[in-house]
């Protein structure tokens, strides 16, 4: 990290693992903006979803800081996007699905820097989603979230890529994490096969060398969002009042 990373207050607040400065994600997002100078949707995954989402993020927030109008959609189950940036977990895209909320709904503004955000769309909670109701939402929405956003990232488990994720959005690049010495080669060649014959564009591998990222449950967000909410609810009563 830079040295100067915890010398600013907003700096030293940034989640953990939140570092868009550094050289490799810089490098990363380079090689996928030269393709792309309008507009940029590529899909971050791999075996860790706690990595995929860390990746996805620190890229989105590069992107931001270029000057695009960002978008991250969470659709992984574990919410690991809203983790990373310390987001609320619902509404999100469990709740599109549903029919009871909507894309502005649903979407939430994270800070990424000192004067930088992205809009983030979480995951939601509650039961898990069908894989093809996934796809449909995207199939149907994607091009048109596409009109707002210069950058859309989105996080997604290897099996929705298999099960036909990639053809339903503006573009099928994918970026795919793995970790040296845990993610087994045979396992790493049979998912980027199985991506590519469902119709994805590996466009490179990122290899997380690091400790594994440590971020918060989905429980332990929920109940920091309730406590902001009280707070919220009921501020301090000033002395002297009625």
């Amino acid at each position: 990290r830079p040295v100067n990373r915890g010398r600013r207050k907003p700096d030293r607040a940034a989640p953990p693992y939140f570092d868009p400065g550094a050289e490799a994600y810089q490098l990363s997002y380079l090689g996928l903006a030269t393709e792309h100078p309008t507009l940029l949707v590529t899909t971050v995954t791999g075996d860790d979803p706690a990595i995929a989402a860390v990746v996805a993020c620190n890229l989105a927030a590069v992107a931001a800081d270029e000057a695009r109008n960002t978008l991250v959609v969470d659709l992984e189950s574990s919410c690991r996007a809203s983790a990373t940036l310390r987001a609320r977990l619902e509404p999100g895209v469990t709740n599109i699905v549903a029919g009871n909320a909507s894309w502005p709904d649903a979407t939430v503004s994270a800070r990424v820097g000192r004067d930088k955000s992205v809009d983030l769309v979480p995951c939601g909670t509650g039961s898990t989603v069908e894989a093809a109701r996934l796809i449909e939402l995207m199939r149907n929405d994607a091009t048109r979230l596409a009109r707002y956003y210069d950058a859309v990232f989105l996080v997604a488990a290897p099996a929705l890529l298999v099960a036909g994720l990639s053809p339903a959005l503006p573009s099928t690049d994918v970026i795919y994490c793995v970790q040296p010495g845990i993610t087994p080669l045979k396992e790493l060649k049979a998912q980027l096969n199985a991506i590519r014959d469902a119709g994805g564009t590996i466009r490179g591998l990122v290899v997380w060398s690091a400790e594994r990222p440590l971020l918060p449950t989905p429980k332990e967000l929920g109940r920091r969002g309730h406590k902001r909410e009280r707070n919220r609810a009921a501020p301090p009563v000033p002395v002297g009042s009625a």
